[in-house]
Parts: structure tokens; C-alpha cells; sequence
């Protein structure tokens, strides 16, 4: 695969998330920033990625750090993740959550080959875990209503990983689905809980 790296002298705008973009046809980066300092690193992963797709830099195992979330935490009881939906009486979701499970790690095997994308899923996935376990797991734990939870899970989980990608080119096409998919992949593995039981 090869990215053309012809990059717009023309027009530039401001676009409504607060980046510039290029007018001209030439345009392969829709994100700048004035200085290397406030490139965020998840912009500069992305660029790293890029010239090892284009270079066709491989490496030959996947990292330690994302291995890590591909073992499940709990060695001696392991639940799997139709075990996990049912103690959170969410055994309805299990057809469309593993469907999602399974698509996102169709895109991690896809990419699994490049270094700068296991450092990319390894910071994704880092922080799905931490924004749960600092925001929605207080919720589960004073029994909170399910609206509510939800509603926190959408802003703190969802959309905020997804404003994370966005500060980059999304060239691995993660949307929404792909994200719940990350969750659902937590949960198989024991990094997340929906019950109040097992938190």
C-alpha cells in the first residue's frame, strides 16, 4: 500500500472540531497542528503507522503490552463473555456483542504486524479501561438506574474514544461499533465488569 505524501500550499480552513483541512486534491492529512509539541501522540502514532505500512516495516509478534489484553485476567474462574453479559442480566446483548467482538479483532489482526498500531491499540484499549473503571464503575457500585449508566457509558466510554482517534487520520476505520467491540473484548477477557458483584 502506498500513501501519497503530496500535501495541500492552497486553502486551508478551519473545520467545525477546531483542525484545519486542505481544499486542493492533494490532501492525505486532515489535522494540523502549528508545532511538533501539541501533536497529540495518538496523531503521531498514526504517522508512524503510515510510513511502516509504506515502507512495509513488519515486526514478528505482537507486543508484550497488547498481548497483555488477550489474556484473561481471572486465571482461576475464567468467565467468557456470554458468562459476564448474563450476571449483568445483559444475556440479550451476547448475539450483537460477540458480533462486535469479533469485528474488532479483525481489525487488530489485520494491523497486528506493525509496531506503531499495537502501541495505537494498546492506548485505546488503556484507556477504555481507566475511564471505565474511574467513571462508570461508581455508578454500577451505588446502583444506579441503567439509563444512567448507559448515558455515562455513551459520553465517558464511547464518545470519548472516538474523539480520541479522531485527533488523527482513522486509518484503521474504527466508528462506534468498532469501539463497543473494544468493550465487549474487555469484558471476555476480565479488564471489565458489568456487575456489582465482581467489581
Amino acid at each position: 500500500m502506498v500513501f501519497d505524501k503530496s500535501i495541500s500550499s492552497e486553502i486551508i480552513v478551519p473545520n467545525n472540531i477546531g483542525s484545519v483541512v486542505g481544499v486542493n486534491k492533494g490532501i492525505i492529512d486532515n489535522h494540523f497542528y502549528p508545532s511538533e509539541i501539541e501533536k497529540p501522540h495518538i496523531y503521531k502514532l498514526i504517522q508512524r503507522l503510515k510510513q511502516q505500512i509504506e515502507n512495509d516495516h513488519k515486526i514478528q509478534q505482537i507486543s508484550e503490552e497488547l498481548n497483555n489484553y488477550f489474556i484473561n485476567l481471572d486465571e482461576e474462574t475464567p468467565a467468557d463473555l456470554e458468562m459476564k453479559l448474563k450476571l449483568a442480566n445483559k444475556e440479550n446483548e451476547y448475539k450483537n456483542a460477540i458480533r462486535l467482538k469479533e469485528e474488532f479483532c479483525k481489525i487488530i489482526t489485520k494491523f497486528s504486524s506493525y509496531e506503531a498500531a499495537n502501541e495505537y491499540f494498546t492506548l485505546l484499549l488503556s484507556m477504555i479501561v481507566a475511564n471505565f473503571q474511574h467513571l462508570i464503575y461508581p455508578c454500577i457500585r451505588k446502583g444506579a438506574d441503567e439509563e444512567e449508566i448507559m448515558a455515562k457509558f455513551h459520553e465517558h466510554i464511547i464518545v470519548k474514544t472516538f474523539d480520541e482517534v479522531q485527533k488523527a487520520d482513522n486509518l484503521c476505520k474504527l466508528n462506534y461499533d468498532q469501539i463497543r467491540g473494544m468493550v465487549y473484548f474487555l469484558i471476555g477477557n476480565c479488564y471489565l465488569w458489568l456487575d456489582k458483584g465482581n467489581i
